[in-house]
């Protein structure tokens, strides 16, 4: 059954997207902090987490929903991507997800960084103690970030394959990426500081594609997946609530 047209009214009122490698009495805690401060935005959750821990469906009600690939193509993609990159499913499913959605991650539970390493290319830091005001602004904050570079990123990335397609210097897309993104942790300056736990965490699959994948199919899976391509393929921001 299509449900597209119901893809503009979630992606404006999402407030992220969840990642977690948490057990299942840990999550349990941290999903009822979110349904009591996020009561009118949604929270969304991908089929593969769903799949991970069976208990979380009951959850299934407002504001936490279940978030559909937005066209066909894009669930064939993100298969791709697995083959190719070898990630975990639900790493790369819930970036790709987040990216399509134009929402920022919210990673629950600090041993939960550890599986997006390959994809973190920058973090933000804390030594504060952060309460429940402090995590509210601060998901307002990552929000902000994932929109601003939205448009900027995913266009950037559509010229960084061309060029490396082209042979040209696709790195210097990359090195502009991280430019832009040292500029952007300004907007933490409540909480950052030079020691402490990751709080944020910027992550970018584009140089992981580039830098995993030969030439020969990079070709192939952009002439196949040219329109869906850079939409999975933004910057996006993460949340680290623990």
């Amino acid at each position: 059954m299509s449900w597209f047209h119901l893809y503009a009214a979630i992606v404006k009122n999402l407030r992220g997207v969840i990642y977690t490698s948490l057990d299942w009495e840990k999550l349990h805690e941290k999903l009822k902090w979110l349904k009591r401060h996020f009561r009118y935005r949604n929270i969304g959750v991908t089929r593969e987490i769903l799949a991970r821990y069976p208990d979380l469906k009951v959850y299934l009600r407002a504001p936490l929903i279940e978030l559909n690939y937005p066209v066909k193509q894009a669930e064939e993609l993100i298969t791709v991507y697995q083959r190719f990159l070898n990630l975990p499913l639900l790493v790369i499913e819930t970036y790709c997800m987040a990216s399509m959605y134009v929402a920022p991650m919210i990673v629950l539970g600090e041993k939960s960084i550890e599986d997006l390493k390959q994809l973190t290319v920058a973090t933000v830091r804390t030594s504060k103690k952060l309460d429940d005001k402090d995590y509210k602004l601060h998901m307002r904050i990552v929000d902000y970030t994932t929109l601003d570079f939205y448009n900027w990123a995913t266009e950037g990335a559509k010229k960084a394959i061309e060029t490396f397609l082209e042979d040209g210097n696709w790195k210097e897309i990359l090195n502009k990426r991280l430019t832009k993104i040292e500029e952007d942790k300004k907007r933490y300056w409540r909480i950052s500081s030079q020691d402490g736990r990751e709080i944020v965490l910027y992550l970018d699959l584009l140089p992981v594609f580039l830098r995993g994948i030969n030439k020969e199919n990079i070709e192939s899976i952009y002439r196949k997946f040219r329109e869906i391509l850079p939409a999975t393929l933004a910057i996006i921001s993460a949340i680290v609530i623990v």
